[in-house]
Parts: C-alpha cells; structure tokens; sequence
C-alpha cells in the first residue's frame, strides 16, 4: 500500500454519528452503517477541494452557520444516489400511453388545459425524456396535438444541470429503436464525439427545479395529472414514506396517476390512492 494511500483521512464512528441522522432528518434518506464506507469516497472529495485534512474539520464546518450557507448543496449532491436510465420498468410509460393519455383526452373535452406531468427525483433526466418522448410519438401515431408540460425536481443540483443539459453518451441511449433516436436525439456535430442530445422541441416543455421532498409542503398551485415517484421510496423510513405519499395525492388531481417504483411500497401510506395496477 502506498504512502498517499495511508495518509488519506478516515470518517471516524464520531463524524458518522453527527452525519448520519442529518442526512436522515434533512434528505428522509436512510442511512445504515454499512454505508459508511460510501459516504466516506463521496464526501472524500469535499474534503480535499475545501482543503481539509480531515472528515472531523470538514464536519466543524458543515455544521457551522457560514459552513451549512455555502456547503449544504454540495454535501446533498454528493449523499444523495442518482441512477436511471431511459424506459426503467418500460410497463409504466405502456400504461402512459394506452390508459393515462387517453383518458386525459377524453376529459380535455376540447379544452386546452395541458396535460401536467410532475418527474419527482427525476435525477440526470433519463424520466424525464422517455415520458416525452412517448407523448411525441402519441401525438405523431394519432395525428393530434397534445399540449403538455412536465416538470422535474431533485435535490440534487448537480443532477438537475445534467437533467437541463439534455446530454447523453451514446451507451445511455443505445436501449431505444433507432427511429426514436433519429426523432428526438440529435448527433454531435463532431463526428468523432458519441453524445446525444434531446432535441430543442422537447427541451423547451421541460421545467426543471430543486424540490426537497421532505419539504413539509410542495410549491404547486396546480395539481398535476400524473406523478413520477419511482425508485426513490426505498430510501426513506415508513413514517416520512406516509408523509411523502400524502403530500404527493395532495398535488394530483382527482383520477390522476400516481407511479411508483416496482421496489417502492406505499400500501396502506394513503387513504387518497387505491392501486389499478
């Protein structure tokens, strides 16, 4: 072993004990200890680029009043987990496109009150643009128009930025028909490069912003039609489970959708959901 690799620090049980539980009462994310050793290589980082020389001063700093202005978003984006991928559990947008978008039309009734789409934790935007993208090819199938919005939230900034970026290496996207890439992905200029990114059309639709959903209330004023909630649930203890569920039903509308991750249970969190499938 070598010298460097002897002198990096070390996250002792004591920084963990303050750590943990705020992670817990901040994020809602569980956190055992057998994921010491991976907060300890993600918050790593933090430490060298403040120019600490250890988890103890980095911790005196956090939660210092200045430390917890200026460093509480780069801690949360290092804590929190973010992976998808585009058409994860690819049941969910079957169900978007056969039951959710045609019921919507059919209530629409010739109004044109867009169709509202609210991507919770929606990570580096993977969600975000497989639900677009099967709106688009809704509309281009039945030869409609539909208008619809979509918003995505995370707590993570760093996340968010890749989300608003829309860019992604060819592996990430290489899953879908080429007919959906050649539709709503555009090539690099540099033919060299293998970056995707999502066309400008569907771009514009999505609405991005950092939404904590341990926030004791959600800042809509519109319910939505439908909720991505998915994969995400898993993190969190069955009391904030419960207050989460609650709060989401609160921001749908009535007949509205609700999704989960097939990891994810809310049995029994909420009297204002009843599961259809």
């Amino acid at each position: 072993m070598s010298a460097s690799a002897l002198s990096l620090p070390v996250l002792t049980d004591s920084v963990w004990g303050q750590l943990s539980p705020l992670i817990e009462t901040e994020l809602g994310i569980k956190m055992p200890i057998e994921k010491k050793s991976l907060l300890q290589n993600r918050l790593l980082r933090r430490v060298k680029t403040l120019g600490l020389s250890n988890f103890e001063d980095y911790c005196n700093y956090l939660f210092s009043a200045e430390g917890w202005q200026k460093e509480k978003t780069p801690f949360f984006n290092e804590v929190t987990t973010n992976k998808t991928f585009f058409f994860r559990e690819y049941r969910h947008f079957e169900f978007l496109s056969d039951r959710v978008i045609p019921e919507y039309l059919k209530r629409l009734s010739g109004q044109r009150e867009p169709l509202r789409i609210w991507s919770a934790a929606c990570s580096t935007g993977e969600e975000l643009y497989s639900i677009a993208c099967i709106i688009e090819e809704y509309m281009r199938t039945e030869n409609i128009v539909i208008p619809y919005e979509i918003l995505g939230s995370d707590v993570s900034t760093k996340v968010l930025w890749h989300a608003h970026s829309a860019v992604y290496e060819e592996d990430q996207v290489n899953m879908m028909s080429s007919d959906i890439l050649a539709r709503y992905f555009m090539q690099s200029k540099d033919k060299t490069s293998n970056l995707r990114r999502v066309i400008p059309e569907i771009r514009q639709r999505v609405k991005l912003r950092k939404i904590n959903l341990m926030n004791e209330r959600y800042p809509f004023t519109q319910p939505f039609d439908v909720i991505f909630c998915r994969n995400v649930l898993i993190y969190f203890s069955r009391e904030d489970i419960v207050k989460i569920a609650n709060r989401c039903a609160a921001n749908l509308r009535k007949g509205g959708y609700f999704f989960t991750g097939h990891a994810d249970s809310i049995f029994g969190a909420t009297e204002d959901l009843k599961r259809v499938e």
